[in-house]
């Protein structure tokens, strides 16, 4: 699968498996966290016009990604659960298809073995039919990941702040960017060094951004006092 023809052969076949694998999920009802959080916040910011923007239903000040765009398709498509099992589609195939991209940069001799791996994974499967932040944020943080190692640092940049916006925990792919680009790549010498710099610290600042304002809008900053 090293030319571009197979390359698109087997985005066809993620999109294919991720459809089967997602189908069953369809009409599920709510549950754990999914009933008890990532629905209740978005129905929030459903009935509240997204005023003011924070994820309630949590002793974390978790950023709200996932429930405005809940709460956006919603208002388009209807308030339903296959509604909200859509949204959580893509993020299945964004997973697979980057973890492909990247195992074959790395020149892995057949790059569809890590990704079937992953695919297969019992809580991949599990949260795929749940409605909650944690896949989500692994697909658009490994997209990140993946956007870096082809040099698309905008896009890697974009990719990590949305990331991080759906989960914080996602800034703990920075600190494994910067080894890269340093080790690996010329970046951190070249001409460019600055806007990398930028591209990187971007999410960190969106974070702190957001940090700042769930802590006027609630009175806390990171963890409820008392939890």
């Amino acid at each position: 699968c090293t030319t571009t023809y197979g390359v698109e052969v087997v985005f066809i076949f993620i999109i294919i498996l991720s459809l089967f694998i997602w189908w069953p999920s369809r009409n599920l009802p709510y549950f754990w966290d999914s009933s008890g959080f990532v629905i209740n916040a978005a129905n929030d910011l459903f009935h509240n016009n997204f005023q003011p923007w924070i994820a309630n239903h949590s002793n974390f000040a978790h950023p709200p990604f996932l429930m405005t765009s809940l709460a956006i398709a919603w208002r388009i498509f209807g308030q339903t659960q296959l509604t909200s099992h859509l949204i959580m589609w893509p993020f299945f195939p964004i997973l697979l298809y980057s973890t492909y991209l990247i195992a074959k940069k790395m020149a892995i001799i057949f790059p569809l073995a890590p990704t079937l791996t992953v695919a297969a994974l019992p809580y991949i499967l599990a949260e795929y039919y749940n409605i909650y932040i944690d896949l989500p944020t692994a697909a658009l943080a490994t997209a990140s990941v993946a956007a870096s190692v082809y040099n698309r640092q905008l896009v890697m940049s974009l990719l990590l702040v949305c990331a991080v916006l759906t989960k914080e925990t996602a800034l703990l792919i920075i600190p494994g960017l910067i080894l890269y680009f340093w080790l690996a790549t010329n970046a951190f010498i070249s001409t460019k060094k600055f806007k990398l710099i930028f591209y990187l610290l971007l999410p960190v600042i969106v974070w702190v951004i957001y940090l700042i304002y769930h802590k006027l809008i609630t009175g806390w900053l990171l963890v409820e006092p008392g939890r």
